[in-house]
């Protein structure tokens, strides 16, 4: 409501697991007119991972947000 209020757009980096548990929350920023971009899907270190591991999550993230964002 204060980004509307102030006609501000934004880009919001969305959890995997957040949209998923909120996707209607994530379908309105989207027809709001802001930017959904993708984050992972937890928020782990990815640092603190194999890459095959970090690559898995980050892939989950994608997925899960576009699942909820766009149904697919």
């Amino acid at each position: 409501k204060a980004l509307r209020a102030e006609c501000v757009k934004a880009s919001f980096f969305m959890l995997g697991r957040n949209a998923m548990a909120h996707p209607a929350l994530a379908r309105k920023v989207l027809a709001e007119g802001h930017t959904v971009a993708h984050h992972t899907y937890s928020h782990p270190l990815l640092s603190h991972m194999s890459l095959a591991r970090a690559e898995a999550e980050i892939d989950r993230g994608f997925a899960a947000v576009d699942q909820a964002v766009y149904g697919s």
